[in-house]
């Protein structure tokens, strides 16, 4: 199993590196004649989950170091170069450099944070947008850019406590914001298809915060066991076909609950599924008022889905390293 991951992850790695464009960073999500995609949200995103992976270390470094290369005076970092900064590109531009070992200046990652504690509101959550940036925005009457979301709110978090600059009382109404959303162990996302994704960065969130207790792991175990198909992986809905991207994500919240990889089938069966992909490209994004007004789901073309499959599989490849005894 251990050859056939670092196999799996080698090939992601390089995948990934071929897709960099020639400004260095990524670009995804795109839809002829209807969006450019997103570059530096996205960029962010994968070198954060490429940052922990030693084939894909030094690839996340030289791509965030693109994007954190060009600040904005606002703080923080957009979907892409010619989009007003928000909350949720922010936080992964920080966590990806945490993640890449790039060094950030003090008084950029205080300005970053500064921004992103300014889209958080009474209900402890964090909006994607702040009031700032409602005349900047085209549709600015969509609601759900200015409401708290949970994935939003998820990355928040993990990116203040990981600069250190976070206000106990702050994360505290997010903790409580969070807890408020779960539903029978799991978490939705407005932003993204399916529970895999919302489910794993909240009790990611949670878990730094030290508010997740075995009893809320358990939950979410018991609650993804109960979705896992015997095809291999996890589906966003009913009736659909196993998703790449959420399986990825549900996979490493069942690492993250402490599952044993050798009692669970659900884990050994998404291992040799996800392992035996190539290039993937099924996240699911809605873009609200995209199309002429109209809200727009958009999939990307392969290298966000390829990056969360890469994290899962390593996550993996490491407890299988620890769980395996060493001769000698």
């Amino acid at each position: 199993m251990a050859s056939r991951l670092d196999r799996a992850i080698a090939a992601g790695v390089e995948y990934l590196g071929g897709c960099l464009g020639q400004q260095i960073v990524w670009r995804d999500f795109a839809v002829p004649g209807v969006t450019a995609g997103s570059t530096e949200c996205i960029t962010a995103f994968i070198a954060a989950q490429l940052g922990p992976i030693p084939e894909g270390r030094a690839l996340a470094a030289r791509a965030i170091t693109a994007v954190v290369t060009r600040p904005r005076t606002s703080g923080g970092w957009g979907y892409r170069e010619d989009v007003p900064a928000d909350c949720d590109s922010t936080a992964w531009v920080l966590l990806a450099a945490s993640a890449a070992g790039v060094r950030l200046h003090e008084r950029l990652v205080a300005r970053a944070a500064a921004f992103l504690i300014s889209h958080q509101d009474s209900s402890g959550g964090f909006a994607t947008y702040n009031q700032t940036a409602r005349t900047l925005l085209t549709p600015a009457d969509q609601l759900a850019w200015f409401e708290p979301e949970v994935s939003v709110t998820s990355s928040a978090v993990m990116a203040l406590v990981e600069t250190g600059m976070a206000d106990p009382g702050r994360l505290r109404a997010a903790r409580d914001f969070l807890t408020r959303q779960c539903a029978g162990g799991l978490w939705d996302s407005y932003w993204w298809t399916g529970f895999g994704y919302a489910t794993h960065l909240a009790l990611s969130a949670l878990c730094r915060v030290d508010r997740t207790t075995p009893a809320e792991l358990n939950r979410a175990e018991q609650a993804l066991i109960s979705r896992h198909r015997p095809s291999g992986g996890w589906a966003n809905d009913d009736g659909a076909i196993d998703n790449a991207f959420s399986t990825a994500f549900a996979l490493r919240t069942l690492l993250l609950t402490g599952a044993d990889l050798a009692e669970h089938d659900a884990i050994v069966h998404s291992l040799a599924w996800l392992s035996g992909l190539h290039a993937p490209a099924d996240a699911e994004m809605l873009a609200p008022g995209a199309a002429a007004g109209d809200d727009l789901l958009l999939r990307d073309s392969g290298p966000v889905t390829t990056a969360a499959v890469v994290r899962a599989l390593h996550e993996a490849r490491t407890r299988l390293a620890y769980a395996v005894p060493v001769a000698g």
